[in-house]
């Protein structure tokens, strides 16, 4: 059986992955998570919009914004995430039904 998967979903799909590294003890995908987190904030609060905000990262920043707009706002230091923000994070990227896979 083939399965049709959007670049968006495949972004998605990595960045989960980042996460569960980091939250394995892995530290090098804590910048790359944070730059996400950062422009998922400041498109929130108005100091982004959809037109500033990194292109490679869109569908990353958007869904945040859009699905985990809760979670952002409780966020002191986007630059130093605990593990209990991985974990939130993590729980809004798969908490969502749309981009599981059959």
């Amino acid at each position: 059986m083939y399965f049709a998967q959007s670049i968006e979903e495949h972004r998605i799909e990595v960045f989960k992955i980042l996460l569960f590294r980091t939250l394995d003890g892995y530290d090098g995908y804590r910048d790359e998570i944070s730059k996400v987190v950062v422009d998922a904030i400041d498109l929130l609060r108005g100091k982004k919009s959809l037109y500033t905000i990194d292109k490679e990262r869109y569908p990353l920043i958007v869904f945040l914004n859009e699905k985990g707009f809760v979670f952002l706002e409780d966020i002191e230091d986007p630059k130093n995430l605990s593990n209990k923000d991985y974990y939130n994070l993590l729980s809004v990227f798969e908490s969502n039904l749309d981009f599981c896979m059959a």
